[in-house]
């Protein structure tokens, strides 16, 4: 814009219209030009090549390598084995939780109860993948998160004391039931590979789970259950 005006300005004067003046004007053209090119190619940083984000490039890679590969019936054993670690970790959590809402002072103390179970049964999962030489933490049960998740939000919709009580029974009843499936097929894998030892174990936590999952019902049915139906 300057240039085009400074132009306008040299061609308007009368004294600068003959020829000598237009050649003037055009070398001065020419020179500021040039100036001007050179400062702003000193002034314009030189542009980046973008390189594509390596995320992109591998959203459509496949996920092997990302999870431990199965590839014999002794690995697939030991998975269960840390998937069963992972849950009885997660349960332990979500059993202080419960039991710090639960109202009736007999599922409070069943609770707790089950808590110090758990714990116990995640020692001895522990101690069977140590034999083994496996990390007991290679997995993490998504199944036992999505439970305690929903028993969370059920906590936080049910009102009512009583009703609540009825409700947290119901949740720790589900978990026990896939525990009670995760156990059995895991003395069932364990007795496969003749390792009579992990089985005796395995059963062991098994008939715990039996047992609390029967406290559980009797529960539910003396007490709380009834309370909830009087609420």
């Amino acid at each position: 814009m300057k240039l085009r005006k400074k132009a306008l300005r040299s061609l308007e004067c009368p004294e600068k219209s003959g020829p000598a003046a237009l050649t003037a004007f055009l070398n001065g053209w020419e020179r500021d030009l040039l100036s001007t090119v050179r400062v702003q190619g000193r002034s314009r940083a030189p542009r980046k090549r973008v390189d594509p984000d390596p995320l992109d490039e591998q959203s459509e890679a496949p996920t092997k390598g990302r999870y431990m590969q199965i590839t014999s019936f002794k690995d697939l054993y030991i998975a269960e084995l840390q998937e069963l670690t992972s849950l009885e970790g997660q349960l332990g959590k979500a059993l202080r939780r419960m039991a710090e809402v639960a109202s009736h002072p007999s599922l409070k103390n069943a609770l707790m109860h089950h808590r110090e179970q758990t714990q116990v049964q995640k020692q001895r999962l522990e101690s069977i993948l140590q034999k083994h030489s496996a990390n007991p933490r290679a997995h993490t049960d998504q199944a036992m998160q999505a439970l305690i998740n929903e028993t969370e939000k059920m906590i936080t919709m049910v009102k009512g004391d009583d009703l609540r009580d009825a409700a947290l029974i119901a949740s720790a009843q589900k978990v026990k039931h896939y525990e009670i499936a995760a156990y059995g097929t895991a003395a069932a894998l364990a007795g496969q590979l003749d390792l009579r030892d992990d089985q005796r174990l395995l059963h062991e936590s098994l008939e715990e789970e039996k047992k609390t999952d029967a406290v559980l019902t009797k529960l539910a049915k003396d007490e709380v259950n009834q309370d909830a139906l009087a609420a």
